[in-house]
Order: structure tokens, then C-alpha cells, then sequence
């Protein structure tokens, strides 16, 4: 577990207080994106199952693009510092194209998120997550999620033209 929580303290440390703009977004939209229930979950990356279930997070399990993925769900609020990185990272998402870190809009997010409506997510912002990322993807676990992941919002998108 040691190995999963100084990786993910890592990757939390390059977003830090990082947010998609210099405000609180969620005045824009309602907060949206944290008006979660039992049944709307955020997708959990490799080992970072271990720290969430540490801090009282339910972790399910669901197939996606044939493999087996973590996801936690939440009654809408949490405590801040211990949110899931899905939660840290959206409206972005990171995929991996041809073996190389890209970190895009996430095509789910067009529908709830006025920030990817407006072209309004700050630099700042997508390089710390890409920086976060870049620590992540040197585990094997993360990488190979990280194509399934890739593949399945790919979908997604194709799906929404």
C-alpha cells in the first residue's frame, strides 16, 4: 500500500490547489460535478483504490473496454483533500495516444460543464494534471488502464456525434 500512497501523493501533490479556473467554477453551474448519489460514480485508477477505501470511500467494481475497473461513488459532498483523483482532475481526462500522455476535455463532461462550453479551463490547470499523470503512467497498472481508458472515451465521443 506504501508504493500506491506515496504515488498518488505524488500525483495529488502536482494538481495540489490547482482548479479549472482561478474561482470557484461551481458557481457557474451549481456544482454539478460534486451532486453525486449511489448511482453516479467517478472512475478510480490503479492502487488509488487502496488510499479512497482508507479514507472511507465505497469502491464497486465494473467492466469497461473488457477489463475490470474501481469506482467510487459519494453522496455529493466529501472531504476536500481526500477526493478521488477523477473528482481532481475533471472536466479533463487523460488518455494515451500511441504511447504518449495527452490530457483532453473529457467528452462526458460537455453535457454538465459550462467551463467546456466557454474554452474557459486554465493552462495552468491541464499542466498539472498532465504532470500527475506523468508520474501515474510509470506505473504498468496505470498505463495499461490508462489505454482502455483511452479506447472507451473514444467511444464515448463517437457515441455524441
Amino acid at each position: 500500500m506504501k508504493y500506491y500512497f506515496d504515488l498518488y501523493n505524488k500525483a495529488y501533490a502536482e494538481i495540489g490547489a490547482l482548479t479549472p479556473i482561478s474561482a470557484d467554477c461551481g458557481m457557474l453551474c451549481g456544482a454539478k460535478c460534486c451532486q453525486g448519489d449511489e448511482n453516479m460514480g467517478m472512475i478510480v485508477f490503479p492502487g488509488e483504490e487502496k488510499l479512497l477505501s482508507h479514507y472511507g470511500f465505497p469502491i464497486e467494481y465494473s467492466e469497461m473496454d473488457g477489463v475490470t475497473v474501481a469506482f467510487t461513488t459519494c453522496k455529493g459532498r466529501c472531504k476536500r483533500p481526500y477526493r478521488p483523483l477523477s473528482c481532481r482532475i475533471f472536466p479533463l481526462a487523460p488518455i494515451l495516444v500511441d504511447g504518449e500522455l495527452k490530457i483532453i476535455e473529457d467528452p462526458r463532461a460537455k453535457i454538465s460543464c459550462p467551463l467546456l462550453v466557454a474554452n474557459a479551463v486554465e493552462k495552468k490547470f491541464y499542466d498539472g494534471v498532465y504532470r500527475a499523470f506523468s508520474h501515474l503512467i510509470k506505473d504498468p497498472a496505470v498505463a495499461q488502464m490508462l489505454t482502455h481508458y483511452t479506447n472507451m472515451l473514444g467511444s464515448y465521443s463517437n457515441f455524441l456525434k
